[in-house]
C-alpha cells in the first residue's frame, strides 16, 4: 500500500515539474514562482535539464506528456506484461514487417528495466532482465550484463549503459509508415502507454517509406549507418492518444460508407 501512495506522490511530484517547466519556457516567471511556491517544489535540478530528461524537447511534447498523464497503469509487474504482448504481437507479422518492428525491442527492454530501477522497482527489474535477456544476447551480452550490475535506483548515474540509453543521444529505428502505423493502433487499441511513454521519451522513429519495400533492407542499414537521418527519412512527432482515436473513427466510418454503396450497387 505504502509503494503504491509513494508512486502516486512521485508521479504528482513530476506532473507538477512538468507544468513548472512550461511555464519557465514560456516565460511566465511570476506565475512560475507562485506555483513553484504553492507546489512545493525544490530547485535542486534545474528545469531545462529535468525537461530534456523527460524528452520534453517543445511545447507538443509538454502538453503530449501532460495528456497521457494519469492512463498510464504504474503496476510495477506492468512492465514486464506490456513488453512480452508487443514481442508476441510483433513475432506474428509477416516476415518483413516482424523483423522491422523487432529493431524497437531491445531498446524498450532496456528502458523498461531502467524504469523499473529508478523508481525502486528492483525485484521486478531483476526479473525481467532474468526472463527476457536471453532474446537479446548474444548480440547484447555486454550491456547486458553492464545493466545486471546496478543495484538499484541510486546507482544509474554511474553505470555507463544506463547513462548511454537514458542521459545520452535518443536510440533511433527506422520505420516505413506501414509499419509505425500498425505499431501505433496496436499500441492504443492494447493501452499500452508505458510503452508509448517510453518510445515518446527515449526512442526517435524515423519514417523512411511508405512500405518496407520502399528501400531494400540492406541498403537501409547502410544508409542508416553512413548517412544523417534528415536524408534518410523524416523523424515522426510523438504518439498522442487523441489524434490516434480520431484517426481510427475516420478509418472505420470510411470502411462502412464503402461496404454501405458497395450494398447499394448490388
Amino acid at each position: 500500500m505504502s509503494d503504491g501512495l509513494d508512486a502516486s506522490l512521485k508521479r504528482e511530484t513530476e506532473l507538477r515539474k512538468i507544468v513548472l517547466a512550461w511555464l519557465n519556457k514560456k516565460g511566465y516567471k511570476e506565475v512560475e514562482e507562485a506555483f513553484k511556491k504553492e507546489a512545493e517544489l525544490n530547485g535542486n535540478e534545474p528545469l531545462e535539464e529535468f525537461a530534456f530528461r523527460r524528452g520534453l524537447e517543445n511545447d507538443f511534447c509538454i502538453r503530449n506528456y501532460i495528456l497521457q498523464w494519469g492512463m498510464e497503469d504504474t503496476r510495477a509487474l506492468r512492465y514486464e506484461e506490456c513488453y512480452v504482448e508487443l514481442r508476441e504481437w510483433i513475432l506474428k507479422l509477416l516476415e518483413d514487417l516482424k523483423n522491422e518492428l523487432a529493431e524497437l525491442l531491445y531498446p524498450l527492454f532496456v528502458h523498461c528495466y531502467l524504469d523499473l530501477m529508478s523508481k525502486q522497482y528492483t525485484a521486478e527489474a531483476r526479473d525481467l532482465l532474468a526472463h527476457c535477456r536471453h532474446e537479446h544476447e548474444p548480440e547484447h551480452a555486454e550491456e547486458i550484463t553492464c545493466l545486471g550490475n546496478i543495484l538499484d535506483g541510486s546507482t544509474l548515474d554511474t553505470n555507463p549503459i544506463a547513462i548511454k540509453y537514458m542521459q545520452t543521444a535518443k536510440a533511433k529505428v527506422y520505420l516505413c509508415h506501414e509499419s509505425d502505423k500498425l505499431l501505433t493502433e496496436f499500441l492504443h487499441n492494447r493501452r499500452l502507454n508505458i510503452l508509448v511513454r517510453l518510445i515518446n521519451q527515449y526512442i526517435d522513429i524515423i519514417i523512411y517509406g511508405s512500405t518496407v519495400h520502399d528501400i531494400a533492407p540492406q541498403m537501409r542499414l547502410k544508409q542508416c549507418e553512413e548517412a544523417d537521418s534528415a536524408m534518410i527519412g523524416v523523424k515522426r512527432k510523438p504518439l498522442r492518444w487523441a489524434e490516434v482515436a480520431e484517426e481510427s473513427i475516420v478509418r472505420r466510418e470510411s470502411r462502412r460508407a464503402r461496404a454501405a454503396m458497395q450494398e447499394s450497387r448490388s
